[in-house]
C-alpha cells in the first residue's frame, strides 16, 4: 500500500526520501491529527503513527525518525510498537474480510512459508573440535539438536495450521498459548515454551513486538520472510504448498502429513 504524498513515493524512492516526504506529510496535517488523544500520547502522535504504519511499508524505525523530523514527540519503543503492530494489523484485517482473493493470497504465503521451513534441513553451524590424533579441526555441526527439531518442526506445522485457521476467520496473526500448543502436541508445557524459543531463535517465526504478555501467552506470532534456501525448498514441493493453501491436504501426502501434526483429541 502506498501513501500519497505531495510527490509520488515509488519502489525506488530511497529510504531516506520516504522518511522526509513523511516528515513533511505530518508538519502539514499535525493540526487534523491532534483530534485524536490518546492516554500517555502527545495528541500529534498517536494518529501519525497509525497512519503512517497503516499507510506506508516502512518499519517502525524509519517512522519514527519521520516523527522526530517532523517535531512530534515520540513514545517509548514498546508503547510506539503497540500502536504501529495495532495500525499493520487492522489495515491487514480489514483486506482479508473484504477481499476473498487477499485471503488466498494469504494462505498461499503462509503455506508457502511453512512449507519452506518444515522441509528445510537443520542449519549448522562451523566449530572447533579435536579429531582422533588431538588435532583441532573444524567441523559442522546442526546448531539444535535432533530432538528439539522434531518438537520444532511439529510446533511450527500446528501453527501453521492456526494461521491459515486465523486467515479464513479475518484475522492476522495468532496469539499462540503455551497450554493448547503443549496439548496438541502432546508434551509439557515447557517442552512446547521450548519449541517456540527454538523457532524464534532459528529465525523461521517472529513474535510481534509490543504485543500483551499474559499467563499461557507466547505472543502473537508471524512466519518470517523466507530466505534462498527456503525459498527453493518452497519451489521444489509447490504441490504441498498449493495443497495447504486450497485446503486440500489429503491430496498431497507431505501436506496430509503437515496436517496430522496436532495431537490427536
Amino acid at each position: 500500500m502506498t501513501v500519497t504524498f505531495n510527490q509520488p513515493v515509488t519502489p525506488d524512492t530511497t529510504l531516506a526520501a520516504q522518511q522526509t516526504l513523511l516528515a513533511a506529510w505530518i508538519r502539514e496535517r499535525q493540526d487534523a491529527f491532534a483530534g485524536a488523544d490518546g492516554p500517555h500520547v502527545h495528541p500529534v502522535v498517536r494518529p501519525a503513527i497509525v497512519w503512517a504504519a497503516a499507510q506506508t511499508d516502512l518499519d517502525d524505525q524509519p517512522i519514527r525518525t519521520a516523527l522526530r523530523r517532523a517535531d512530534v514527540p515520540v513514545p517509548d519503543r514498546r508503547q510506539f510498537a503497540q500502536i504501529a503492530s495495532g495500525a499493520r494489523r487492522y489495515v491487514a484485517e480489514r483486506a482479508l474480510s473484504d477481499s476473498p482473493a487477499a485471503r488466498a493470497d494469504a494462505r498461499w504465503k503462509v503455506a508457502r512459508r511453512g512449507v519452506g521451513r518444515l522441509l528445510s534441513p537443520t542449519p549448522i553451524r562451523v566449530v572447533w573440535a579435536k579429531n582422533d590424533g588431538g588435532e583441532d579441526i573444524q567441523v559442522e555441526r546442526p546448531v539444535v539438536s535432533a530432538r528439539r527439531m522434531v518438537t520444532a518442526r511439529r510446533a511450527l506445522a500446528i501453527i501453521v495450521l492456526e494461521l491459515l485457521a486465523e486467515i479464513d476467520a479475518g484475522r492476522v496473526g495468532r496469539a499462540v498459548s503455551i497450554q493448547r500448543l503443549a496439548v496438541q502436541l502432546g508434551v509439557k508445557e515447557d517442552t512446547a515454551r521450548a519449541a517456540v524459543r527454538t523457532l524464534v531463535q532459528l529465525g523461521w517465526i517472529h513474535r510481534f513486538k509490543g504485543t500483551k504478555r499474559s499467563k499461557g501467552k507466547v505472543g502473537v506470532y508471524v512466519l518470517l520472510v523466507l530466505d534462498a534456501a527456503g525459498e527453493a525448498t518452497a519451489d521444489a514441493h509447490h504441490a504441498t504448498v498449493d495443497a495447504l493453501a486450497d485446503g486440500a491436504a489429503d491430496t498431497d501426502p507431505v501436506a496430509d502429513v503437515v496436517t496430522a501434526a496436532r495431537q490427536p483429541g
